[in-house]
């Protein structure tokens, strides 16, 4: 499946100081098109403990389901973050969803 890499990439956090990394991983568009999803409102990301949030999609422009994180696996820079985690660019860092267990299409 294809990869992307997102260089320089802020990570704007709503406690603590901003970061910028790169991510790599696939991006969530290339995996709509392989599952024939073409049109949707939002999507609700769900995370290995339960959490969920809701994203429309114009915050799912451009985002990845990431697998490394500033060249290493996201299991050995974060551990307790991974293994794979949804990166949405153009939001607020507190709306990406580590362990990322399942993405539901809303319509």
């Amino acid at each position: 499946m294809e990869q992307l890499d997102l260089t320089d990439v802020l990570m704007q956090k709503s406690l603590g100081e901003d970061e910028t990394n790169s991510w790599s991983g696939v991006p969530v568009a290339v995996i709509f098109k392989q599952a024939g999803v073409e049109n949707f409102s939002s999507i609700t990301a769900t995370a290995g403990d339960g959490y969920a949030i809701e994203i429309t999609a114009d915050e799912m422009e451009g985002a990845i389901v990431a697998l490394k994180k500033n060249g290493d696996w996201i299991t050995k820079a974060e551990a307790d973050k991974g293994p794979i985690r949804l990166v949405c660019p153009e939001t607020p860092a507190n709306r990406w969803v580590f362990q990322l267990q399942k993405l539901q299409v809303n319509p």
